[in-house]
């Protein structure tokens, strides 16, 4: 089946991540998380991974499991003056993952600041950061949310097993090539939407993350939460370099 193929999502961003990025939406402090809304919400996130044919990694499973003991915990009566909040481990840990992630941030912005020169392309993505509008890099997850919302909105139907639909990652990493090859921005939803069967928008997204990975495309949003705009990050492609990129990924 076409859609068999799973992209693991640690390789862009872990556990902890995913519970920066909630404690960002919810907008509450990282030392006084409500942990029944956000064991909820990792948890919703979990099953929306699985839809998306991302493979969870054992990481992924041993955190909802410790925001469940910690949940449990949490509805326990406790000597306020004598014993630790349950959330403190976690929360330490979250504060560690953040500041690490603001270095490697800086680090980061230094290394570009002092490399005048971009490798093929790159000055496309420049030139888009460099504009008047103001924006932020969209993360993975803001990613899987905004991109499960459009595809409910859009999809029509699933595939039918009779139909026997087949559509590749190969196939989509040259649809998306060839649609950012005409245009050097574009959103999500209008990346997508003439698709109508869901195989094929999962497919599709699967495909994106891999150009992602791959630097081919970059997303980006004016803040947290709002419409993601994906960015090539390439100089015009001839047919024949959309053909070799997208053959990295089989036929």
């Amino acid at each position: 089946m076409a859609n068999e193929y799973e992209i693991s999502i640690e390789q862009f961003e872990g556990p902890l991540d995913l519970l920066l990025h909630l404690i960002r939406k919810n907008q509450v402090d990282v030392t006084d998380i409500p942990i029944v809304e956000i064991t909820h919400q990792y948890n919703e996130y979990l099953e929306m991974m699985k839809e998306l044919n991302l493979n969870i990694a054992a990481d992924f499973l041993s955190m909802a499991a410790t925001l469940i003991h910690i949940k449990a915990r949490m509805l326990i009566p406790r000597n306020m003056e004598e014993e630790e909040d349950p959330r403190e481990p976690l929360v330490q840990q979250l504060v560690e993952h953040q500041a690490f992630k603001d270095v490697a941030a800086c680090f980061h912005e230094m290394a570009v600041i002092r490399h005048a020169s971009y490798p093929r392309g790159r000055e496309v993505t420049a030139d888009f950061l460099g504009s008047d509008e103001e924006f932020i890099e969209a993360g993975v997850f803001d990613l899987i949310t905004s991109f499960h919302a459009i595809m409910a909105r859009h999809v029509v139907r699933k595939s039918l097993e009779f139909e026997r639909i087949k559509v590749t990652i190969s196939e989509q990493v040259s649809f998306i090539l060839n649609k950012m090859n005409e245009q050097t921005r574009i959103s999500i939803e209008q990346l997508f939407t003439e698709f109508k069967i869901k195989t094929v928008w999962i497919v599709g997204f699967l495909a994106l993350l891999e150009l992602m990975r791959l630097k081919y495309v970059k997303a980006f949003q004016k803040e947290l939460f709002t419409e993601i705009i994906l960015v090539r990050n390439f100089a015009v492609l001839t047919d024949d370099e959309i053909k070799e990129i997208s053959q990295r990924f089989g036929e």
